[in-house]
């Protein structure tokens, strides 16, 4: 069963939960929204972000789409993740 925890260095107007899977996750959870925030024109497919973080394509899926989910990511019509326009910063 997943749960849901907080995120952690977020400001009050931003979303505040994203949906971790478990505690691996958790700290990719972390490093990706770490990478696009030092580098917030980054766009990758999930081919390229599983090369990046995990050899798990499946798990970072999870956390892409938990990311799109809290609109810190969006997924633009060629397939590639991009940080958030609004501005979010988890």
């Amino acid at each position: 069963m997943q749960t849901t925890r907080h995120a952690e260095g977020g400001h009050a107007h931003e979303p505040c939960s994203v949906d971790y899977g478990s505690f691996a996750e958790d700290n990719l959870i972390r490093r990706v929204r770490g990478e696009f925030r030092e580098m917030p024109g980054m766009c990758l497919t999930l081919t390229q972000a599983s090369r990046l973080w995990t050899p798990d394509r499946e798990a970072c899926a999870r956390v892409l789409g938990a990311l799109v989910a809290a609109r810190f990511l969006e997924l633009d019509r060629t397939g590639r993740y991009r940080k958030a326009h609004g501005g979010y910063s988890l």
